[in-house]
């Protein structure tokens, strides 16, 4: 079964300019129920992800610094809680196309040790989102 075949590609995937704070990005993912978002820029290409666990690490001080554009405040926030990637550049999202098998997509969340995998065009234009848990639902619809 594909990632299109599976029902995972929608028009309406909730994005977030480069441009926006992190506290509107913040906002926006209280608002949509989602703990992360897609950072595209000005032509809608995907460039990083913002997520509620790139808030680990930030301390009091840090707080005004959520004023800043997301892709900011991201670059600050890695400096403060290194992690085991590349603190002088945004991270990279994993994505997929539309026409992976979901087998592939399991495989590489789970070796790239990431929650969500976008799925994006030829243009690298996000048309969808797969997260662990529309797996395991997957699985369950397909097993009851």
């Amino acid at each position: 079964m594909t990632v299109k075949q599976a029902g995972f590609l929608n028009n309406d995937v909730v994005t977030f300019s480069t441009e926006e704070s992190a506290a509107e990005a913040l906002h926006v993912m209280a608002e949509k129920k989602v703990s992360g978002l897609p950072v595209v820029d000005e032509h809608g290409v995907l460039i990083t992800n913002f997520s509620s666990t790139d808030l680990r690490g930030v301390r009091d001080g840090d707080i005004p610094h959520l004023l800043l554009p997301v892709v900011e405040f991201l670059k600050l926030e890695h400096l403060h809680a290194p992690r085991k990637k590349d603190i002088e550049t945004l991270d990279v999202p994993v994505t997929c196309e539309e026409d992976y098998k979901m087998s592939s997509v399991l495989k590489r969340m789970t070796s790239a040790k990431v929650h969500r995998m976008y799925v994006v065009d030829k243009k690298q234009k996000v048309v969808g989102v797969v997260t662990h848990t529309d797996i395991l639902r997957l699985l369950y619809k397909h097993t009851s």
